[in-house]
Parts: C-alpha cells; structure tokens; sequence
C-alpha cells in the first residue's frame, strides 16, 4: 500500500471531528474512505451499511461544507457501487440525497 493512503487511512480511522473539519479535511476524509471502500470491495448493502457507520453525524450542513466535486464523485461513486441514491435536481440538492441515505 502506498504510505501516503496508510497515513490518510490511519489518521481516519477513528472518525472525523465534523465541527472542527476544514472543507479540504472533510474532503480527504471522503476519499479516503472511497480509496477504502474500494479496497474492501464493498458493495450494495454492505457499502450502504458502511457508509452510515462512517458518517453518522453528519448534517445537511455538513455535507454543505464540502466542496461541490467531493459531494459529486461521493454520489457518484456510491450509485456505481450499487447504493440507490434519489435523482437530485434544482429542489432536491446532492447534499440533501447523501444526508437521506444516512
């Protein structure tokens, strides 16, 4: 494994603090939980369950905080792994579709 993922990887296994995370921190947390999930092969149910572990907590607000491309490929990743995600659309926002899978 590459050091720089086993840093990342070790650094997020507890968690993140939502309140005090930076856009860029939420951000490297999102991908190295993927980078994760990828690794594990996760998929359908099994990744649905993980991904509500692992973000539990998080808010509307949160999912707010992190810039528009995480919140994309998150989705995006999610749907191709098997994890219904609802369509969003102008009323019905990307961040508000990661919150109701939780």
């Amino acid at each position: 494994m590459d050091p720089k993922w086993a840093e990342k990887i070790l650094g997020h296994r507890d968690g993140i603090n939502i309140a005090n995370a930076t856009k860029d921190k939420l951000g490297e947390y999102v991908e190295t939980k993927v980078y994760v999930y990828t690794q594990e092969n996760f998929i359908d149910y099994i990744l649905w369950i993980v991904f509500k572990e692992e973000f539990k907590g998080f808010t509307t607000k949160d999912f707010r905080r992190m810039q528009i491309n995480i919140r994309v490929k998150l989705r995006t990743y999610l749907l191709k792994r098997g994890v219904y995600i609802g369509r969003h659309n102008n009323r019905y926002l990307i961040l508000e579709a990661l919150f109701n899978l939780l």
